[in-house]
C-alpha cells in the first residue's frame, strides 16, 4: 500500500496559462492550496489538462450531488459550494430516468454508502488525513444477518430486479422507488420496525430497507416485527496480499471507475476481470474524453482530464494512449474514472476543460475535489 506523509508544495506562476498552452500556475494562494497546472495541447491533436497536488495544505474529498444517491449536479456547481480549489468529475452513473444519479460501481463518502461494484472493477480508497491511499480491482460481498442466517445481498442502493435482494440506506433517497409485488423490510434502530408488499418504502433516518424483488421475496425467509436484523461487508481485492479487507474498511473515501490503468508502476492493460467491453462497445480501445487519477510513488496526487470528439481540437484517448500519459507523469498508481461528456475539470473558480457535450457542462454523479483547511 501506499502511504503518504504530509509535504510543502512549491508551484511556479507562469502567465502562459491564460494563453492556453502548457503551463504552470500557483493556485489560490489566499488559501495556501498549491496545485501545479498544465495544459498540453499534442499533435493527435489532444486538449489535455494536468492538476498536480501535494497532500499536506488543502483536503482531498468525494461529494455527492444534491447529497443523495438519486440528483445529478454538475461539477462546478458542487465545487462552487464547497468552496474547492479543484473539483473533477468521478463516478460513472445512470443518466436517466427515475434511478438518475445512481453510482455504477463504488462511491463511500466517510459513513454514507452511495454504490457498491457487482462485479470487480477499479477503485481509489484513501483515508481523510491523507496518510494512507489503496488502488485496486475490488468487489464486495454485503450480508444481512436474519432470524440469526446470513443472506447475501445483491447490490446497495441501486435499481431492484426481481432476484435481487437490495439494501436501501438513507444515502440513497427519502423512499426506495421499488415497485410493488416484492417485499420490503423496513429495520429500524436494529430491528423490524415494518414489513409490507406495497414497494417505494419510506428509508428510515435511523435505519435502513431490506427490498426483496418478486422472484427473491418468494425464497425470502419468514421475518416478524421486532427481530433483529444487522448488516456487515467484506472487501475482497484482486491483490489481498498488497491490502486486505480491513485495510480497505480504514478507508474514508472510495470512489470507482472502470480501467485499472496502472499497479506498482506496472501498466495493467487487462480488463477481462471489470468486464469493461462486455457488450462490444470497445469501451477501452475508442478514443474518448477520458477523466483519470494517478499517484506518483512521492504521494503526489495527479487529476487528468482529456478532452475528446472534437474533431480538429482533441479527439480524446483511448485506455492504453491514458496508460502512456499516466505513466509518463510518473504515476505508480492510476484508474480511470467517468469520462465521455462527464469529463470536467474546475479550478480556481471555472471550467478550464472543454466538455463535448453540445449542451456544455454535464451534470454528473459526484466531484473529487481539493478542499482548503
Amino acid at each position: 500500500m501506499l502511504r503518504i506523509r504530509s509535504v510543502v508544495l512549491i508551484t511556479l506562476l507562469s502567465l502562459l496559462m491564460t494563453l492556453g498552452l502548457s503551463a504552470q500556475a500557483l493556485v489560490s494562494p489566499d488559501s495556501n492550496v498549491s496545485i501545479e497546472y498544465e495544459h498540453r495541447v499534442t499533435g493527435a491533436p489532444n486538449s489535455i489538462h494536468i492538476a498536480a497536488f501535494m497532500p499536506g495544505q488543502g483536503r482531498i474529498v468525494m461529494e455527492k450531488a444534491r447529497e443523495f444517491s438519486l440528483g445529478r449536479e454538475t461539477v462546478s456547481s458542487i465545487a462552487a459550494r464547497e468552496f474547492a480549489v479543484l473539483g473533477i468529475n468521478a463516478s460513472f452513473f445512470e443518466m436517466n430516468g427515475d434511478l438518475a444519479g445512481i453510482p455504477v460501481g463504488m462511491l463511500k463518502i466517510k459513513e454514507a454508502w452511495f454504490g457498491v461494484p457487482r462485479f470487480p472493477r477499479a477503485v481509489l480508497g484513501w483515508k481523510e488525513d491523507e496518510t494512507m491511499v489503496l488502488v485496486d480491482q475490488l468487489d464486495m460481498e454485503w450480508t444481512a444477518l436474519v432470524r440469526g442466517r446470513e443472506v447475501q445481498l445483491s447490490t446497495v442502493n441501486a435499481a431492484r430486479n426481481s432476484t435481487d435482494l437490495v439494501l436501501y440506506t438513507p444515502a440513497f433517497n427519502s423512499s426506495t422507488l421499488a415497485e410493488s409485488g416484492g417485499l420490503e423490510v423496513i429495520v429500524k434502530d436494529g430491528k423490524v420496525a415494518e414489513i409490507h408488499s406495497n414497494g417505494n418504502a419510506v428509508i428510515p433516518e435511523n435505519g435502513f430497507v431490506l427490498s426483496y424483488g418478486v422472484e427473491a421475496a418468494k425464497k425470502a425467509n419468514p421475518v416478524r416485527i421486532g427481530l433483529p436484523v444487522t448488516i456487515s461487508y467484506e472487501f475482497r481485492p484482486v491483490r489481498p496480499e498488497y491490502a486486505g479487507d480491513s485495510e480497505w474498511k480504514e478507508m474514508d473515501y472510495l470512489v470507482g471507475g472502470a480501467g485499472l490503468l496502472i499497479w506498482n508502476g506496472e501498466p495493467v492493460g487487462d480488463y477481462l476481470i471489470e468486464q469493461l467491453d462486455q457488450q462490444g462497445n470497445a469501451f477501452d480501445t475508442t478514443q474518448h474524453p477520458r477523466t483519470a487519477v494517478g499517484i506518483d510513488g512521492q504521494g503526489k496526487w495527479y487529476f487528468v482530464v482529456v478532452d475528446g470528439r472534437q474533431p480538429g481540437k482533441s479527439v480524446g484517448m483511448s485506455l492504453e494512449e491514458l496508460t502512456q500519459l499516466m505513466a509518463s507523469l510518473d504515476c505508480k498508481y492510476a484508474i480511470n474514472l467517468d469520462g465521455g461528456g462527464s469529463s470536467t475539470m474546475y479550478l480556481n473558480g471555472a471550467v478550464v476543460n472543454s466538455p463535448s457535450d453540445v449542451s456544455g457542462e454535464r451534470a454528473v454523479s459526484d466531484a473529487l475535489m481539493i478542499l482548503p483547511e
